[in-house]
């Protein structure tokens, strides 16, 4: 455990099973993060775990969440995480319509109004973390929101990037491949449904697009995104870290 600071992180997803590990992680190293979720009971039992938790109720696809997170936070900004997830599914043939202007609502929309919420604290050696993915280099057939939303995603984190370089406040985006969480094997079950193929079988192909021929895990994402609060990871601005196992191909 870090020696406590004054200083503060916000997470955005932090009821989320990657939110909350990155919630955990950041404690550890002394921040008191402001946990932002829409829901009450999983809020409380995160800050049941460490009084530097301190919970946020707040949806950030509606423009009352930049103030309700902003009163939350009393002192500088060291960290803020964008790790939202997206309630939308399907492929381009399946998604529901206006799916992906919901997405881009949340991912895209959410990370204006974070970055609006969290901006007076910004200053020198802060972090603005966004939780892509990989499907917005490597697209694939099954998952039209994910792809087309995080592809938009990481360019305004690039534009973010230019706008916040100048005070000294680098910007991230950490683009896991799929993560060993029972919202893959969510996933895994639609895709096996539409595919006819056991579940089992869908997740045996998520394995083997890595070369290692296993899922990135929880922890592994949730490291990656704690390390951006090094020194050294200024030198990261404005690009992506890859947490994809081997599963990433394309160039971001």
């Amino acid at each position: 455990m870090a020696e406590q600071t004054d200083e503060y992180a916000v997470v955005v997803g932090a009821t989320g099973t990657l939110g909350g590990a990155i919630a955990r992680r950041l404690t550890k190293r002394g921040l008191r993060v402001v946990a932002v979720g829409r829901d009450r009971e999983k809020l409380a039992r995160l800050a049941g775990e460490s009084e530097l938790v301190v919970p946020c109720r707040a949806d950030i696809a509606t423009d009352e969440a930049i103030d309700t997170i902003n009163g939350a936070i009393g002192g500088p900004v060291r960290m803020a995480v964008m790790c939202a997830g997206l309630p939308v599914r399907g492929s381009a043939l399946t998604i529901e319509t206006g799916g992906l202007a919901t997405a881009a609502n949340i991912k895209v929309d959410g990370l204006v109004r974070l970055l609006r919420a969290v901006e007076h604290g910004l200053g020198q050696d802060s972090r603005l973390v966004v939780i892509t993915g990989f499907l917005a280099a490597e697209p694939t057939a099954h998952e039209a929101a994910p792809g087309a939303i995080n592809a938009a995603v990481h360019n305004l984190v690039r534009q973010i990037a230019e706008l916040l370089g100048p005070r000294g406040t680098t910007v991230h985006a950490v683009s896991p491949g799929p993560v060993d969480t029972e919202r893959i094997r969510t996933i895994g079950r639609r895709i096996a449904e539409e595919r006819g193929i056991t579940l089992e079988e869908a997740m045996d192909e998520y394995r083997k697009g890595s070369s290692l021929g296993e899922l990135v895990t929880v922890d592994q994402v949730a490291w990656a995104a704690t390390i951006l609060l090094d020194a050294e990871a200024r030198a990261l601005h404005g690009s992506t870290l890859a947490v994809s196992g081997g599963r990433l191909k394309g160039i971001f």
